[in-house]
């Protein structure tokens, strides 16, 4: 009998007498689901501030702004608040926002276990509070559920049929999401919420709920795309189209004649093309990202190793998104007078904004103030003068709600309102940090950084926007105005609506004619990867260092001259692999084979599990569903799965995690003089030999540790990832 088995056994017996497994972990689940929830959201309580790192102001607060705690470090979102919201569903469309005062919060005490289980997620991982937004929403649905069941708003009332009608309700009731990929993810976090219930005994009844809805065929990359017109369709449209090339073009040779807030967009338009780099990474680019030109021509030339003609090597630094440090991508052979001009345009065109954002952080005042220096007092009609100075109105009412929201005290009784300089110099400076609290003492990681001011994409965003409230500092370029730049935007179907024209729709080319077509942001990305796939002359590590990829796994998804032909080539070729390499017999091989004959990891899944997939290892064991081949000697389980157990006392199991880390320890002494010599990569795999180690001697560490008898299997990663299953959608 398996410790899973046996653990589900005492579980229904009602007690803790069989003490087969488990958990290195604070919480021990008791037959007390009371008692399980009360020890769940008390520990939940206790990592709270160390979790969210003092950012969160209280517990009990409805709405937390985790700002600060997130994974990543991105310019384009610095504005937007990250946002945890324990609210209930506002009953609005879809799209349709509210603000949080008018929504409803959770009722106790749904609303603590809602906000303990944020907790215990961001304990054991780090995420993005758009993340944990999505598994709230999905809580909102579990709640709806308990309160149509007729059952108390406790989460301990939830049970097996409760979350099967929450998942009838996202694929086919009134409320149903509307696309096949938003049904398979959200069905997969419920399952998730399902699996944290079960875990820690939440719950009157065990769970075992399982997700029913099959994977999207083009979810998940080329292993699991089919040649039908539809996979064609969604191909074609991740390729910029030849007119959008052109268009770009003439964009470029007309550049005076753009309007002015068009001029830094169509730059980041150019260098996206050339360039290939991700949102996130071209917004990051900051004044000296590349030599200057006069530094560049003193450069010693190098052979060009795909022509062999000698030349100079121009470079840009860049924060890579993925490779999470600083990088640095070689520019095209023939297009660095291109990128030069780019550059020196984007300098130019925010230097009045980098000037700004300095004087705001170094002496915490705003510069276009700064010709009222001597006055103690302004007039309401000269902070409009001085800040908004091309603005066609007389009207400084906006103004002054604007700076009163951000702390200003105006006295109206003069004619124009009055304030005093020195506190609307504060307000401001204060909303700025406030707006930028993770930029504010620079943009990059690795112990290096840059200013915020020297960033080259820093822009006031009410040249933009038609509402934004925030005239009084420089941004960094955001996602969405550069999505409108390349793509337009539909009008709204609430409130009042207005469309957002794209370029391509503002501007005429008599050459081109008249324009219908857009392009994403990722799409030059898409193109470029495609042409170094073809050309011949590049390896795959050339294509993956090139845009700033950590592994080679993303290449052939972003090539789109693959015949679409070959994909069910491509899939019998995975079955036969992953079936080869399964612990179940021929026969059962050959009836999986036979029962899905196109075969999908979630299919695949479903049928060994049904076969009984408890796999038994020299390191241990592990209860996974085989859909993926076997590690080099299981590594992935000593590096933190949470599927992983090993029995106290096996001197088998001793020896051989003792030799995976001895082995280890001798590669990350490799990788390190490997990285002190400047290879490429080598500190990524040093930081991954080392994650090994960590785990190994977290596995041998239950040998001496006195809680656990001779004999146990210990549960070694219970907070851990699912590697087998992350391992699926890679």
């Amino acid at each position: 009998m398996s410790s899973v088995d046996s653990d589900d056994n005492a579980r229904k017996n009602g007690g803790d007498k069989i003490k087969v497994s488990h958990n290195i972990a604070v919480l021990r689940p008791k037959a007390n689901h009371e008692q399980n929830l009360k020890e769940y959201i008390e520990d939940a309580k206790d990592k709270f501030s160390r979790v969210f790192c003092g950012v969160v102001a209280s517990w009990s607060d409805v709405v937390w702004d985790i700002t600060g705690s997130q994974s990543t470090q991105s310019a384009t979102k610095s504005t937007a608040r990250k946002n945890v919201l324990f609210t209930q569903s506002s009953g609005l469309g879809r799209k349709i926002k509210s603000s949080a005062s008018d929504q409803l919060s959770f009722d106790e005490p749904f609303m603590s276990f809602a906000k303990a289980y944020v907790v215990h997620r961001q304990y054991r991982k780090t995420v993005t509070s758009q993340n944990h937004m999505e598994h709230v929403i999905l809580l909102r649905r579990v709640y709806e559920q308990l309160i149509k069941s007729g059952s108390s708003k406790c989460i301990t009332s939830a049970h097996q049929g409760l979350f099967r009608e929450t998942a009838r309700g996202i694929v086919s009731g009134p409320d149903r999401l509307s696309t096949e990929s938003s049904q398979y993810k959200s069905v997969n976090i419920l399952k998730a919420i399902a699996n944290e219930l079960d875990e820690h005994k939440l719950t009157k009844v065990p769970i075992e709920f399982k997700s029913n809805v099959s994977r999207p065929n083009h979810y998940g990359g080329h292993e699991h795309a089919r040649g039908d017109k539809q996979s064609k369709l969604r191909r074609a449209e991740k390729l910029p189209k030849t007119t959008v090339l052109l268009f770009l073009a003439a964009l470029w040779k007309h550049y005076d004649e753009l309007e002015e807030r068009d001029k830094d967009l169509t730059c980041i338009a150019v260098i996206l093309m050339i360039m290939g780099f991700r949102m996130d990474e071209v917004v990051g680019l900051d004044i000296n990202c590349i030599p200057t030109k006069e530094e560049f021509e003193k450069q010693s030339f190098e052979i060009d190793p795909k022509t062999g003609v000698m030349v100079r090597i121009l470079s840009m630094r860049v924060i890579a998104k993925k490779g999470a440090g600083w990088q640095s991508k070689q520019v095209p052979i023939g297009c660095e007078d291109i990128i030069f001009t780019a550059v020196q345009r984007l300098s130019d065109l925010s230097k009045n904004m980098r000037d700004v954002a300095k004087a705001l952080i170094t002496q915490k005042k705003c510069l276009l103030l700064d010709v009222y220096a001597d006055k103690e007092v302004v007039t309401s009609s000269e902070l409009h003068k001085a800040i908004n100075p091309d603005s066609k109105s007389k009207s400084t009412s906006n103004l002054i709600t604007s700076l009163e929201r951000i702390g200003v005290i105006f006295d109206k009784t003069s004619r124009p309102a009055r304030a005093n300089l020195r506190e609307v110099n504060n307000a401001i400076y204060q909303s700025y940090r406030e707006s930028i609290p993770t930029l504010m003492d620079g943009v990059g990681v690795g112990g290096f950084s840059i200013p915020l001011y020297e960033l080259l994409n820093l822009r006031f965003l009410h040249e933009y926007g038609k509402k934004s409230s925030l005239l009084f500092y420089p941004v960094p370029v955001s996602a969405t105005q550069v999505q409108d730049y390349l793509r337009g935007r539909e009008p709204t179907s609430h409130g009042k609506a207005w469309k957002i024209k794209s370029v391509f729709e503002r501007y005429d080319f008599d050459e081109i004619g008249e324009m219908t077509d857009t392009v994403s942001s990722h799409a030059f990305r898409h193109l470029l990867n495609t042409i170094m796939q073809e050309s011949d002359q590049f390896s795959e590590e050339d294509i993956a260092k090139n845009f700033l990829r950590t592994s080679v796994k993303d290449n052939v998804s972003y090539n789109h001259q693959i015949e679409m032909g070959e994909y069910r080539e491509r899939a019998i070729r995975l079955q036969t692999r992953v079936l080869s390499k399964i612990n179940v017999t021929e026969d059962s091989a050959k009836e999986a084979i036979r029962r899905f004959p196109t075969l999908s990891h979630e299919e695949l899944e479903q049928d060994l599990d049904d076969m009984g997939s408890y796999h038994f290892m020299t390191i241990g064991r592990c209860h996974h569903d085989y859909s993926q081949e076997p590690c080099g000697r299981h590594y992935s389980c000593l590096r933190g799965c949470n599927k992983y157990k090993r029995k106290k006392g096996s001197e088998s199991e001793v020896t051989e995690i003792t030799l995976i880390r001895d082995r280890a320890i001798k590669q990350m002494e490799v990788a390190a003089a490997d990285a002190d010599s400047g290879f490429y990569g080598a500190s990524n795999w040093y930081k991954s030999h080392e994650l090994l180690v960590d785990g190994c001697n977290t596995a041998l560490g239950i040998e001496s540790d006195p809680q656990y008898q001779m004999g146990d299997v210990v549960h070694v990663f219970p907070h851990g990832d699912d590697h087998c299953e992350a391992a699926q959608y890679e």
